[in-house]
């Protein structure tokens, strides 16, 4: 009997054991969609299916929620809460890590603040432009200093960038989109101006989406403005183009006016309410160890350790698939002992061209494979019981590259057993860290608070050690 109850306690009411029967992936899609449904939609059915998540695809002519300003729009909810993918749609392996990490915290549905951009305000959606003009190189005309030179580049391009306008500010929605644009002028001997341009889109600063290097405008020092005027048309004309035939994931298509607004509830996509955990489960389960080691992921699509930066910077979300660990209790001194090790070669953001540049140029996983927290401190666990979630927190030292801080970790320790009857321990835990600050890694674009915290998250099972 107790056998029994154990295994109904695991595989049926068990919220956190993080079973996927409350797991919706939802689409919306319009019918100019077709290059989203051809390379994407395919592999995400696929997906949901092989995990037993329910898909919806619905059309969004039928009506969207205010939030959805274009589609292909992808959202991942659970009990926990509702997230929307940001990122290229043809990049699979980027949206199979946002479901993995939108399952243990969602996104916190923040609007992304920018001042100073041009805006094209088609429909429900809003598509930004942030204009960059670098210092002009060559023979440059002694009036042209940084700041006048990029005031005139931006009123010739907010009076001919078709459809856009300048806006002192405008708050961005996920599924809104924002480019940056880089303009490079160069003055030769003879006075002739050369103007190279680059698109980058807001999912990639690596690898511009368009670029004339290989054949820059040309006209000379008299004609600059009308010089720009051609190039505030052609790069319109080019972001015209990404929205429409992009084969990179990131053609889109806005929202009109003529949609109708509908809440998630009135579409039949309200949150679910989580399960509750059996207690009875638990009536003749072993006394809980003192000693505790790291066991594995709470689940196989749940990150061991995820990383993010807050929101309107969530989009950049990561996990790190490998870690070591040990606790230890000492009752008679109400004191816990730990220390865990992350593999940071294990790290990865879902895209390859990110994975490159994180551990290579940010962290530099390489030269420095570990990161550390550990600590030694007074804490009281005798109320610690199965199926009891006790709440805590542990100040430590977290190391990273070499460099040790003080760190706050916010705890949540819950005994439960496996089908076995042997004990474990679910673990959850997060922290932040001012990495811009503390450690030297450039944060993204993006709101200064934002972009200098990254935010850990961390869910995993604990076994009793050898001796505890």
């Amino acid at each position: 009997m107790r056998n029994l109850l154990l295994l109904f306690f695991i595989f049926c009411t068990t919220p956190n054991l993080w079973a996927n029967s409350d797991e919706m992936l939802i689409i919306f899609t319009q019918a100019s969609d077709q290059h989203f449904k051809t390379i994407a939609l395919p592999d995400i059915r696929a997906y949901a299916l092989e995990k037993g998540i329910r898909l919806v695809e619905k059309s969004a002519t039928e009506g969207v929620p205010e939030n959805i300003t274009t589609t292909p729009a992808i959202i991942y909810q659970n009990a926990k809460g509702r997230s929307i993918y940001a990122s290229r749609y043809a990049e699979f392996s980027t949206i199979r890590n946002f479901i993995r990490t939108s399952k243990v915290v969602p996104q916190q549905q923040a609007l992304l603040d920018k001042t100073s951009v041009l805006l094209w305000q088609t429909g429900r959606t809003q598509v930004a432009a942030s204009l960059k003009v670098t210092e002009a190189q060559g023979k440059v005309p002694s009036n042209w200093t940084a700041t006048t030179l990029a005031a005139r580049v931006q009123q010739v391009f907010a009076d001919h960038m078709q459809h856009f306008k300048t806006a002192k500010k405008v708050l961005l929605a996920r599924t809104d989109r924002l480019f940056y644009l880089d303009i490079h002028p160069y003055v030769s001997a003879n006075q002739e101006v050369y103007l190279s341009m680059e698109i980058y889109s807001q999912y990639s600063c690596k690898d511009p989406i368009f670029s004339n290097f290989a054949a820059p405008l040309k006209g000379t020092i008299n004609s600059f403005d009308s010089l720009l005027e051609q190039a505030a048309k052609q790069l319109a004309n080019e972001i015209t183009a990404q929205m429409k035939t992009s084969k990179i994931g990131d053609a889109f298509s806005p929202i009109s006016n003529t949609i109708p607004v509908k809440s998630w509830e009135a579409l039949g996509l309200s949150l679910p309410v989580s399960s509750q955990m059996n207690k009875n489960a638990f009536v003749d389960a072993p006394a809980l160890p003192e000693q505790w080691t790291f066991h594995q992921a709470i689940e196989a699509e749940v990150p061991i350790v995820q990383f993010r930066f807050p929101a309107p910077l969530d989009r950049y979300i990561g996990e790190i698939q490998k870690m070591v660990g040990d606790l230890q209790w000492t009752k008679r001194k109400n004191q816990l002992q730990g220390k865990f090790v992350a593999d940071m070669q294990s790290l990865t953001m879902g895209m390859e061209s990110f994975d490159y540049n994180v551990l290579n140029k940010y962290v530099k996983a390489y030269k420095f494979p570990a990161s550390s927290f550990q600590f030694d401190a007074p804490v009281d666990l005798s109320n610690l019981a199965y199926g009891e979630t006790t709440y805590l927190q542990v100040d430590g030292t977290f190391e990273l590259m070499r460099k040790q801080r003080p760190v706050k970790v916010a705890a949540q320790l819950t005994p439960i057993v496996d089908e076995f009857g042997q004990p474990l321990l679910q673990v959850s835990a997060s922290f932040e860290l001012n990495i811009v600050d503390d450690f030297k890694i450039k944060g993204p674009d993006g709101p200064e608070a934002a972009r200098k915290t990254m935010l850990f998250d961390l869910n995993f099972l604990m076994k009793k050690a050898v001796g505890g």
